[in-house]
């Protein structure tokens, strides 16, 4: 059964005023899909959600492929105008200097440049590290936005200013794909961390997930994110990261 002012349906007044039984078929047509909509959201929340609850860990083989990749394999495919609306060409300066970075690979790693922004970092397991650039309409994978690209930027120079401190450890970081990614079913809704981190030291390991777009949009410290990093009430259910390093079994590895 369908309760009154518990969904809210954006169509044009006439889709739901009723007059004729055509109108009455129309509206059990929009409840039925309604309800599929519930049954499909409600199954997928559920199943995401066992699957959280009983991730397992294994090595990595040669058989897997790296989650950021485009879907013409492990390239950048970048979409520049070649003519504005009145046919004229445009940005022939600018795809004449991606092309030059594209056949000289040093330039295109270890340099910096206002045509196609780009972020290097050793330890990054993709590179270089595209950032969002307004002079670009599309770069696929997803390119960097400004708080991502300050997070690599910055971790790069943490790193390097405490390079004796790290002498022991091995790290690295991998840009998280969206979606199809490493993601976890958190109460209500999916996270997909930006980044995965790997930081090893002998036999140990540690894996971090980092989404750094601060904390301005989340509603307090019940935000499912902040429950999901630990901070939960006695009396939650929520799992929690810890609860999947608990569950995994294995002392040389914390989430």
């Amino acid at each position: 059964m369908l309760l009154s002012g518990r969904y809210e349906i954006l169509a044009l007044p006439e889709i739901l005023k009723v007059k004729t039984q055509d109108d009455v078929m129309r509206l059990e047509d929009i409840a039925i899909l309604v309800i599929k909509k519930y049954t499909d959201l409600f199954y997928r929340k559920y199943a995401k959600r066992f699957e959280t609850g009983n991730l397992n860990y294994n090595n990595v083989g040669k058989q897997m492929v790296l989650p950021f990749v485009s879907e013409k394999g492990e390239k950048y495919v970048l979409q520049i105008k070649k003519k504005d609306e009145k046919g004229k060409p445009i940005n022939r300066d600018l795809i004449n200097k991606i092309k030059e970075l594209k056949r000289n690979l040093n330039k295109l790693l270890k340099e910096e440049s206002e045509e196609l922004p780009r972020v290097y970092l050793d330890s990054h397991l993709y590179l270089p590290i595209l950032v969002q650039s307004t002079k670009i309409d599309k770069i696929s994978p997803e390119e960097l936005v400004e708080s991502e690209a300050d997070f690599v930027k910055e971790l790069k120079e943490y790193l390097k200013r405490n390079k004796e401190r790290f002498r022991n450890y091995k790290i690295y970081l991998l840009r998280n794909f969206p979606k199809i990614g490493v993601g976890f079913q958190l109460q209500w809704s999916g996270f997909y961390p930006d980044f995965i981190m790997w930081i090893t030291n002998g036999k140990k390991q540690i894996m971090v997930f980092v989404d750094p777009k601060g904390l301005v949009h989340t509603k307090g410290l019940d935000d499912e994110k902040v429950v999901f990093a630990g901070f939960k009430s006695s009396d939650s259910d929520a799992i929690t990261i810890k609860d999947i390093e608990k569950k995994l079994g294995k002392e040389n590895v914390v989430l």
